[in-house]
């Protein structure tokens, strides 16, 4: 099992067929003139590629938010998956689990580079992180701007 990809969203949904639709993707850096200060919205979007001998049995994905001195800044979300269908026609290939997660509220206590980690029955598989700094606007935003102008 390992991560396929994670990128951080404004926000993130899901359809019935499993696909998701990502809201101002590619968060990285943000910032803030005071700490501590509440993000109001971010969401946690990626995909686990799943082994074939995975796929039946059950898995718990934990996500952990570490802030920059190394301590949890939310608590750990914990989320069953599985046992997931095979592909038809194909039990050799891997499948896919979406994780499409909105958090509320994010609490940020102080500047700093902000970490996402995600474990999958107690085996960490991916980590995410992004900067909270003094700027006024996110350097996402700023690049953006420079490419369309």
């Amino acid at each position: 099992m390992e991560i396929a990809f994670l990128m951080l969203a404004e926000a993130v949904e899901t359809s019935s067929s499993r696909m998701l639709f990502v809201y101002n993707g590619g968060i990285n850096h943000l910032g803030s003139p005071d700490y501590p200060t509440v993000l109001p919205m971010l969401a946690i979007v990626g995909g686990i590629r799943v082994l074939p001998l995975e796929a039946p049995v059950p898995h718990e994905l934990v996500v952990r938010g570490l802030a920059p001195s190394g301590e949890t800044f939310m608590q750990d979300l914990r989320l069953p998956f599985g046992p997931m269908p095979l592909i038809d026609g194909r039990p050799d290939l891997p499948v896919h689990h979406n994780l499409a997660i909105n958090l509320r509220g994010v609490p940020i206590p102080e500047a700093g580079t902000y970490t996402f980690v995600t474990i999958v029955d107690d085996r960490e598989i991916g980590r995410i992180e992004f900067v909270f700094d003094n700027l006024a606007a996110a350097q996402n935003e700023a690049a953006i701007e420079q490419e369309g102008g």
